[in-house]
């Protein structure tokens, strides 16, 4: 997987071959910005992994700009946030401290490393040499820790396991009598069968009501009784790279979400409610409804979607290396006071990751994988995800998903259903600790990928029951994965 970098130089022109020398190999990909002029028409267009940008930009047409301080206030968000590499000749001289002093106010501009140009010109005079190795391997370290890319590289036969969870919903008065040993059970079900899990997938409704207390007993429970079990307790911190999570109706705190139904009125020193079209306005831009939720994903896996306030959804790209791409999508996003129900996608964040790929990439490259925690149910009128057909699906086709994993149900269900000219997996995931009801049985999910020469071929999805005592009810139900 290579990361592709922007060269933002004045002197490109005397410097391009420079630039080549150093970043020509099979982990990076350059794009190479020959003036100002074609950087505006391509900089909002041109998603990129790192920008390589020379601190003073004063000759022929980058002289509107000055500085890469100025270049980054004018020109905008681009379409995938990336880090920078500044580079400089000297570094003391006057013009180059006042820019970074205006770099280091711009917000969400991390510049991972400050460079020296004669670097570049000695790294690049014999291929190979150790000042060449160092250079390459800063740059590529920086970018793998940036854009957390995971280190998880299976061998090319070997198969890849992923354990889905769903519907824990801690604190619910609904857990069954006998779930206090769910975690454990599903830790040594698997390392019977010599199963042991590469990746862990939490599809939704990780609490109850949104509150803190749900989620530290989460926490507690899925570490001690689950996570420590499966991958050894002095590992833990290294694994948490392969959590990956989902927020669910039950995760939007909605007492902290009816505050979007109010407004203070400082001359009347009195809260005023809302009209509840202006309600439902705010409620995309909602963060503090699922607060609790981030902070725990944030503590269990150190996402920097997470941690960086969001709560919509997003591509993770950790596990590109080995063929797998995650599109997490938050499907109880617009959740509302007024509509506590309404399930969506929403299409302005989906067109958002559509751009943080580039019209250039090629999603026939990776196994696409969208978890949510709502799905869809072939022949259900109630809690279906009200974009589907004119949004959801659209994006599913463009991005050629091949497997959808989600919860809600409560109840185990796989089909493969046509999405255009793709086939697509649905992996429907029972709850784990959620009382039985009438044709509900509680488990967990196993996809094992089987691959060849470092490729997909085929695999299977295995549905575990648990029994009404809580204990594993025979053998898997399997099903063939399409691919």
């Amino acid at each position: 997987m290579k990361y592709k970098l922007m060269v933002i130089d004045d002197s490109i022109h005397q410097r391009a071959d420079s630039y080549r020398d150093v970043l020509t190999t099979s982990d990076f990909e350059l794009v190479i910005v020959k003036s100002a002029e074609e950087l505006e028409q391509c900089f909002s267009t041109t998603p990129v992994d790192g920008y390589l940008v020379d601190v003073i930009l004063n000759t022929g047409s980058w002289q509107k700009y000055g500085n890469a301080g100025s270049l980054f206030s004018r020109l905008g968000p681009p379409p995938r946030r990336a880090p920078v590499f500044l580079v400089s000749m000297n570094w003391g001289e006057p013009e180059t401290i006042q820019t970074l002093n205006t770099i280091n106010q711009i917000r969400d501009l991390e510049v991972l490393r400050y460079l020296v140009w004669p670097d570049f010109i000695k790294a690049g005079r014999l291929d190979n040499n150790p000042d060449l190795v160092a250079l390459r391997g800063k740059l590529f370290d920086d970018l793998s820790i940036w854009h957390q890319r995971s280190s998880f590289r299976p061998e090319d036969d070997e198969n890849i396991r992923i354990l889905i969870l769903a519907d824990l919903q801690y604190g619910d008065p609904h857990t069954s009598s006998n779930a206090a040993f769910s975690e454990q059970w599903v830790s040594r079900v698997l390392r019977k069968d010599d199963l042991m899990p590469d990746i862990l997938i939490i599809a939704g409704d990780i609490g109850f009501s949104g509150t803190a207390t749900e989620y530290r007993e989460a926490k507690k429970r899925l570490e001690e009784n689950l996570l420590n079990e499966l991958w050894a307790a002095s590992a833990l911190d290294n694994m948490r790279e392969r959590v990956l999570m989902v927020p669910g109706n039950h995760d939007v705190n909605l007492r902290y979400l009816a505050c979007n139904g109010y407004k203070w009125e400082r001359d009347k020193m009195k809260w005023a409610l809302l009209e509840p079209s202006t309600q439902d306005k705010k409620v995309a831009d909602d963060t503090f409804s699922l607060e609790a939720f981030r902070q725990f994903a944030v503590a269990t896996n150190g996402s920097k979607a997470w941690d960086d306030g969001e709560v919509s959804s997003h591509l993770d790209r950790r596990f590109e290396g080995c063929g797998l791409r995650f599109y997490l999508l938050n499907s109880s996003r617009y959740t509302s006071l007024n509509n506590p129900k309404r399930v969506e996608f929403g299409s302005e964040d989906l067109e958002a990751i559509s751009r943080s790929l580039g019209s250039s990439d090629n999603p026939k490259d990776f196994i696409n994988i969208v978890v949510s925690h709502h799905g869809i149910q072939t022949g259900a009128s109630s809690e279906q995800i009200a974009d589907w057909e004119n949004v959801g699906k659209q994006f599913f086709m463009m991005n050629h998903v091949g497997i959808w994993v989600f919860g809600h149900y409560h109840k185990e269900k796989f089909s493969v259903e046509d999405i255009g000219s793709n086939k697509l997996n649905l992996v429907q995931a029972p709850t784990l600790r959620i009382a039985p009801g009438e044709s509900i049985c509680r488990g967990f999910t196993l996809i094992d990928m089987k691959r060849t020469d470092g490729v997909v071929v085929g695999g299977e999805v295995r549905f575990y029951r648990l029994d009404a005592s809580g204990a594993p009810l025979g053998e898997p139900v399997c099903n063939q994965l399409v691919i």
